[in-house]
């Protein structure tokens, strides 16, 4: 029976996520810098639900000086029966192809190691996205591997309702996150500015109802791609979308309870440029439809460009989180305001 797992988690979220976790962990043994490792006795299915965990892997350790002992017979009856649990979890057929993972994995025992599980488990063996991901890696501290088995076909973060996606688009994981920064509450009307492919939007709707929610974009084709998505994730007739400029809201002052917004980052989205003059006015426009003690929470790059930004705009937004973190190569600030009582 497995009892001992991984998570990867998008670094600078690990307080949100293990909180998550720990609603369905029997004990959280190690937490480090975008990993927790913890112990699970239920059913395997349920690994499958936490929404800001990037992906979660079985993890079984050996005392081998060199991976070729991994292909002894009682080593590698662990391995292959630790492997069947894993796909015993999901429909017949979930699986079809397997991928070892593993520094040097074109080596002749790597591929055999390879082709050994491939073959009792009745898998392709492929070099390409396996349905089936299993990694070997050094053992931290000790002279030993770890083998670890990912337990869905793919990542936890590649969510089925996007059927679109567009440049720049949100890490799912962390738009999980920047919602739960948002205390969602059922009250909640919602706007999502610069919504793009609605990745903020679908996260909110997973994890609880709303009043009213609106995505806004200038773009057409990402209000195209916004509705795909919604659509695929059953929350189209919950979210009205709309080609506006955030600058220039249609909205009545202290409109909104929650406003999101996955700023431009200059790069693949916008430029630095049209940013100096978007963010002020964005944030500016922020606070007229917000309430008074309504949150916005927002993530960009451009971080002295947001510094500047909310000094000139105190009076209107207290900063209550301010959190690094890192995905896509990229260190972005998620941050999260509340509205003050004073009117713009």
């Amino acid at each position: 029976m497995l009892q001992y797992f991984e998570a990867e988690i998008v670094p600078g979220i690990e307080p949100l996520a293990l909180a998550e976790l720990r609603q369905i962990a029997d004990d959280i043994d190690h937490v480090g810098t975008g990993q927790v490792r913890f112990r699970f006795s239920g059913s395997l299915s349920a690994l499958a639900a936490p929404r800001m965990i990037t992906t979660i892997y079985a993890l079984g350790s050996f005392a081998e000086p060199r991976p070729r002992a991994l292909l002894g017979h009682a080593n590698l009856h662990h391995i292959v029966d630790a492997c069947r649990q894993v796909c015993a979890a999901w429909p017949a057929a979930t699986f079809a192809t397997l991928r070892l993972s593993a520094a040097g994995e074109q080596s002749v025992v790597m591929r055999r190691l390879r082709d050994e599980l491939a073959g009792h488990l009745g898998l392709t063996a492929t070099d390409g996205d396996g349905d089936l991901l299993v990694r070997l890696r050094r053992s931290d501290g000790r002279d030993g591997w770890d083998v670890l088995i990912r337990l869905t076909p793919r990542p936890l973060a590649s969510r089925a309702w996007r059927r679109c996606s567009r440049p720049g688009a949100l890490a799912a994981p962390l738009a999980a996150a920047m919602m739960e920064l948002s205390a969602p509450a059922p009250a909640d009307v919602i706007v999502n500015l610069c919504c793009g492919s609605a990745t903020l939007l679908v996260e909110r709707g997973a994890r609880a109802p709303w009043r009213a929610a609106w995505g806004i974009d200038l773009d057409a084709d990402a209000l195209a791609c916004a509705d795909e998505n919604l659509t695929a994730a059953g929350l189209r007739a919950r979210v009205q979308l709309a080609a506006h400029d955030a600058r220039a809201l249609p909205f009545d002052d202290a409109f909104a309870s929650v406003v999101c917004v996955d700023l431009p980052y200059g790069r693949l989205v916008g430029s630095h440029h049209d940013n100096l003059q978007l963010y002020p006015a964005l944030i500016a426009e922020a606070a007229r439809i917000a309430q008074p003690r309504a949150r916005m929470v927002l993530v960009t790059h451009e971080i002295r460009l947001l510094e500047q930004t909310l000094q000139r705009t105190a009076g209107w937004w207290h900063v209550r989180q301010w959190l690094r973190v890192r995905v896509g190569g990229m260190t972005p600030v998620v941050v999260v305001l509340e509205r003050t009582d004073h009117r713009a």
